[in-house]
């Protein structure tokens, strides 16, 4: 087994899948909220839990839509490129792992903003901050990581339809090479 990569059943997770500017934004998002949360203590008032129930939402909206893409990529991937992405080390679950790391981060932020939301009145001031600034974080960079995943779908599409398109005129100067070859 290579170093720094986890094996769990079938899924490689590897740094490099978790490591993104998708994790920077989160983590940047973070920082501005614990420490506005910090300096503003109004911010962990009583209109937190609701932010948090919102996000909670939000996490479960995210994760509906990335099972959807995933549905959709998988459904309408061509036999050609299927086989591309299977030839590639880690083959089709490793394209996959950026759909799995958000909709696990999703499930994980929707409980844990939750969690928070129904513990805000038994809180501590500082595990207020610290829940507020986490769910925050995981928001961010779940946002981020939606919106790249779009754009990694579009990208795989095109792909496969650039395949089908090369193989047809690859077909079509066969044919006529064929036809030239005959006469």
């Amino acid at each position: 087994m290579q170093p720094g990569v986890l094996r769990r059943g079938q899924l490689w997770l590897n740094r490099r899948d978790w490591w993104s500017w998708d994790l920077a934004v989160g983590a940047l998002v973070a920082a501005v909220v614990a420490g506005g949360s910090l300096v503003y203590p109004t911010i962990r008032g009583a209109g937190a839990p609701t932010y948090l129930y919102a996000l909670a939402a939000a996490f479960v909206a995210m994760l509906g839509i990335v099972m959807a893409v995933m549905a959709v990529l998988i459904g309408l991937m061509s036999p050609s490129y299927r086989a591309i992405l299977e030839a590639v080390p880690g083959g089709i679950r490793r394209a996959m792992n950026p759909y799995f790391i958000v909709v696990f981060g999703s499930a994980v932020g929707a409980l844990i903003a939750l969690v928070a939301a129904l513990g805000w009145p038994a809180m501590l001031w500082w595990s207020r901050a610290g829940g507020l600034s986490l769910v925050s974080g995981m928001a961010g960079w779940l946002l981020a990581g939606t919106a790249q995943l779009l754009i990694v779908t579009f990208n795989h599409g095109s792909d496969s339809a650039s395949i089908e398109r090369h193989q047809a005129s690859i077909r079509a100067a066969r044919e006529e090479r064929m036809k030239e070859l005959r006469s």
